[in-house]
């Protein structure tokens, strides 16, 4: 992953997985993707009368636990490389912590598969596993999983049912909470998800740039390469609002340097102007 070799990273998790017992498919289809689903779903309603929150202390395995922590760290590079193995991966999440009792990965599983069932169509289910990730986050101390949690819980689950507005307070957290455990992807993930909400919802319409700046070197100090890669069109886009381009009217910009050094004045981007 440090590498930026995805699908290589993805290749190994997979051959751990297979030697603890839990195999998947290396190029799933959508009968699998809709099995998996199905299985997951039926675990949760098998369970309602004792739902996870509720649930005994967690009996699984050394093996079970080992292949949780190998799927947690995956799921985030199947979701640039091989997105249909991210819906078997939050199911498995799901019904391992169904049948072991819930673990320190339970509430991300639950995060993350309710990614799968918006997707799916079933926004009312993706919320409740949203709202119920987050009940379950306080049963434990270790707050590693925290900042990955809040941030799909506030930017995935809550489609078509939480006001925009209503949760970026929660996701500025979560860029905080990443941030401060150095849990790096995910807060530059949460920033940029905070970032381009604030903007569309007008909360920052004053000064959309001076937020974009500061996720943007989050991206930059920590190699966090592929989410800088979703942040430029915002940052060109804020840019453009605060005279920052050249031609306002354009978001390519022929001279951009983001990647290199910070962003120039507007003293700077008007002399430049003023050359060509």
């Amino acid at each position: 992953m440090a590498r930026d070799d995805f699908r290589g990273a993805l290749d190994v998790a997979l051959d751990a997985l297979d030697r603890l017992g839990v195999s998947f498919p290396r190029e799933p289809t959508p009968d699998d993707v809709g099995g998996a689903i199905q299985r997951a779903v039926e675990a949760i309603d098998g369970a309602s009368q004792r739902t996870p929150s509720a649930s005994p202390r967690t009996s699984m395995t050394p093996a079970v636990a080992a292949a949780q922590r190998i799927m947690l760290r995956s799921g985030s590079i199947s979701y640039y490389v091989a997105p249909p193995m991210l819906p078997l991966i939050a199911c498995e999440l799901v019904v391992t912590s169904v049948r072991w009792g819930p673990s320190v990965a339970t509430p991300f599983g639950f995060a993350i598969l309710g990614i799968v069932l918006n997707a799916s169509g079933m926004m009312q289910r993706a919320f409740a596993c949203g709202e119920l990730a987050l009940l379950l986050l306080d049963r434990w101390e270790d707050r590693r999983l925290e900042a990955r949690t809040r941030l799909v819980v506030n930017n995935h689950c809550c489609t078509w049912i939480a006001p925009l507005d209503g949760r970026l307070d929660a996701l500025r957290d979560a860029y905080r909470i990443g941030r401060d455990t150095g849990d790096f992807e995910y807060a530059a993930i949460a920033g940029q998800c905070y970032a381009t909400n604030a903007f569309v919802a007008g909360r920052e319409s004053g000064c959309p740039h001076r937020r974009s700046r500061g996720v943007r070197g989050l991206h930059g100090n920590h190699a966090q390469r592929s989410i800088l890669r979703l942040h430029l069109p915002l940052l060109q886009l804020a840019r453009a609002f605060v005279g920052g381009l050249a031609d306002p009217a354009r978001l390519d910009d022929s001279d951009l340097q983001i990647y290199r050094r910070p962003w120039p004045s507007r003293a700077r981007a008007t002399a430049r102007a003023s050359r060509s």
